[in-house]
């Protein structure tokens, strides 16, 4: 178990899965951070998270999975772009849903690291894993009802559910960072304590 090691990798994964930025050259619109690398990311923390994934095989099997699923995607939409139709749209929304459920399931297992190891940031990690939920599910849903029925407020409801995203994303990451943090402060005490043992 390597806590330190398993908060870095999950708080990068986190990035590359929420975070987009997209360059333009030729007419062709590339994804710099794409969702896949992130989800590679997810899969080899894993490991070193330990005993907080015991009996959630599914948590080293839904990132790789998802990290498939989303270079195939990445392909596409950056050397076929346009390239939409219903069963396109259906496979997205069911994509942003596991990943909602995903992050559900992680944040709660953070929580518990958070609380184990006597960080403070248990309570902020808790309400983070509600409102991305939240979010992202409310998100995946109008994206898809936009599409159908093509309103304006929904159009704009989107964008204000997005813009709370991404700031929801800016706290998640430094409330991850922070128990990160934390947790090298706890690793360092213990060592010093193991050291007063000793003399």
């Amino acid at each position: 178990m390597d806590l330190k090691k398993a908060i870095s990798l999950i708080a990068f994964g986190f990035l590359f899965v929420f975070v987009n930025i997209n360059l333009s050259f030729n007419g062709l619109s590339i994804n710099i951070m794409p969702q896949f690398i992130g989800w590679i990311l997810l899969f080899l923390a894993f490991v070193p998270v330990g005993p907080y994934m015991q009996g959630r095989s599914y948590m080293q099997w839904i990132p790789l999975v998802m990290a498939l699923v989303s270079a195939g995607t990445w392909y596409l939409d950056a050397f076929m772009p346009g390239l939409e139709n219903p069963i396109v749209e259906v496979l997205r929304f069911i994509f942003n849903i596991v990943s909602a459920v995903y992050w559900y399931i992680m944040f709660g297992i953070l929580e518990k690291i958070a609380n184990d190891t006597g960080s403070t940031r248990g309570p902020h990690i808790n309400v983070i894993k509600v409102v991305s939920l939240v979010l992202y599910v409310a998100i995946s849903i109008f994206t898809l009802l936009v599409a159908k029925v093509e309103l304006a407020f929904l159009a704009i409801l989107i964008l204000l559910l997005g813009i709370a995203l991404i700031v929801l994303v800016v706290i998640a990451l430094f409330t991850l960072f922070g128990l990160r943090k934390d947790i090298l402060r706890q690793n360092e005490q213990n060592l010093i304590d193991q050291v007063r043992e000793n003399q």
